[in-house]
């Protein structure tokens, strides 16, 4: 007798030296969420950004500084490990740094962060209660929203109105707040004043 073969959970650890794309359609939504407070009886979940999704958008994520676009520089104070011995070198040679790079296009992940990808089924990605996937990261990483959609300008995406999402909207982001109150506290869980960095 044949058994089923058991549905994968949508869960992705995001560990070291890796990179990713989410190629994501009209209608998904993408919530960046972190525990706060995890040593305390009640700690609490927050959703520190969240993307409405257009057509032709899709996330790039990464903690590979090879992988990273060629317009995002890191910031001297950005780098750790063999990266911050490259940096010294740059630093000696004269190289002269501004604020660092940002844009409502960018995340800067913490260890312990979690990203929810929320949508409906597509050929090879199925949903689970409308949860495509919930990238559960191990490092620090970046995510950057880019767009191959018609107005090509990132930084008049949808972003999510807090109150004005519709009904079945709403159901997306409680159901990816869910998936991550049921994966519970992360075994990662930085100071949040701990600075972001890759390398």
């Amino acid at each position: 007798m044949n058994t089923p073969a058991r549905e994968a959970e949508p869960l992705i650890r995001f560990g070291s030296d890796t990179t990713m794309r989410l190629s994501c359609r009209s209608g998904d939504l993408v919530l960046w969420m972190r525990w706060r407070d995890t040593f305390s009886d009640q700690p609490d979940l927050r959703i520190l950004d969240g993307w409405n999704i257009g057509e032709g958008d899709f996330l790039t994520i990464s903690n590979r500084i090879e992988d990273l676009p060629p317009w995002f520089e890191l910031h001297p104070t950005e780098v750790t490990g063999l990266a911050a011995f490259k940096m010294k070198k740059k630093l000696e040679a004269g190289y002269v740094w501004g604020e660092p790079v940002d844009g409502p296009n960018l995340w800067r992940v913490l260890p312990g962060d979690r990203i929810v990808w929320a949508g409906e089924d597509r050929p090879g990605t199925k949903s689970f209660g409308g949860v495509l996937s919930v990238l559960e990261f191990r490092t620090c990483a970046l995510v950057i929203g880019e767009s191959n959609g018609p107005s090509a300008n990132l930084f008049l995406w949808d972003r999510w109105p807090e109150g004005k999402l519709p009904p079945e909207r709403v159901a997306l982001g409680r159901a990816a707040v869910a998936a991550v109150r049921k994966l519970g506290l992360p075994n990662e869980c930085p100071n949040l004043d701990e600075w972001w960095a890759l390398g």
